[in-house]
């Protein structure tokens, strides 16, 4: 394993367990067609590796949007309690805090999730791009225009 996988690995939090960008999958799957030279199947691999990417982002968005939607529930459980704080007791303000500290932490954990997933995005896009640049050039560029240009894109 190398060191980015090891660090993406040891960034990992149990919270999203299962649900991370599968990158030793795919740099095994990439560094297994770094020596194919014949272009039907070098075509065919890079459209599934395509494919793949895309599932990958899939499962990264449905994670966030299922969190962002808790997310958004814990802050607002929060806003209507603003005006009351004055008659609240010390018990009920400690109580407070330690919700707002924990939705912190999750917003923490949420923002983690999506950063370490992109960088392991970026990586795996950059070493494709390092062994097959000479033959299929940049997909990293063409990879996130296509997604950008896209229509309903969530990147646009």
């Amino acid at each position: 394993m190398g060191r980015f996988a090891d660090q993406f690995k040891s960034e990992q939090i149990d919270q999203f367990k299962g649900k991370y960008f599968s990158y030793d999958e795919l740099k095994e799957t990439l560094n297994n067609n770094k020596t194919n030279n014949i272009n039907e199947s070098l075509q065919e691999f890079i459209s599934t590796f395509k494919e793949e990417l895309d599932k990958q982002l899939k499962k990264i968005y449905i994670c966030f949007i299922q969190n962002e939607r808790k997310l958004y529930v814990a802050i607002n459980s929060h806003l209507h309690i603003r005006q009351n704080y004055d008659t609240f007791s010390i018990r009920q303000i400690s109580k407070e805090l330690d919700d707002l500290k924990h939705t912190a932490q999750y917003t923490y954990n949420i923002i983690n999730y999506i950063s370490i997933n992109l960088n392991a995005l970026k990586n795996l896009l950059r070493l494709f791009d390092k062994a097959f640049k000479s033959i299929y050039g940049e997909l990293s560029t063409l990879y996130i225009t296509n997604k950008i240009n896209t229509v309903g894109s969530d990147l646009a």
